[in-house]
């Protein structure tokens, strides 16, 4: 029986590095341990399961853009659900203001 050794997996700072430096498969990563959390907060914000495919495409555009000027990268996680909630409410109020939601009206209160 061979054992084999894998590197243990990169934090999410490290990869946020190795992105930085050029490295194209740490983004790769970045998204494929995240994309179930961002595709999650963006359904929850927008509400809708094809639109929140597209906000959770957005959001990692957004963070390739945005992932120079993050001063807490420990906070990696957090900030990108953000980004995704964001970008999900935007969806959400525009397609309410094109009349494409229903228009959820509160009870007067007594």
């Amino acid at each position: 029986m061979q054992l084999t050794h894998s590197a243990p997996a990169m934090n999410d700072e490290q990869l946020i590095t190795r992105h930085l430096k050029g490295d194209a498969s740490a983004f790769r990563e970045i998204v494929e341990r995240h994309q179930a959390m961002v595709c999650t907060v963006a359904f929850s914000a927008c509400g809708d399961e094809t639109r929140s495919d597209d906000v959770a495409q957005e959001t990692f555009v957004a963070a390739w853009k945005q992932m120079p000027q993050l001063r807490e990268r420990s906070k990696f996680r957090a900030w990108l659900g953000g980004i995704a909630r964001n970008l999900g409410n935007n969806h959400r109020r525009q397609a309410a203001r094109a009349g494409l939601l229903p228009v959820v009206r509160r009870a007067a209160r007594a």
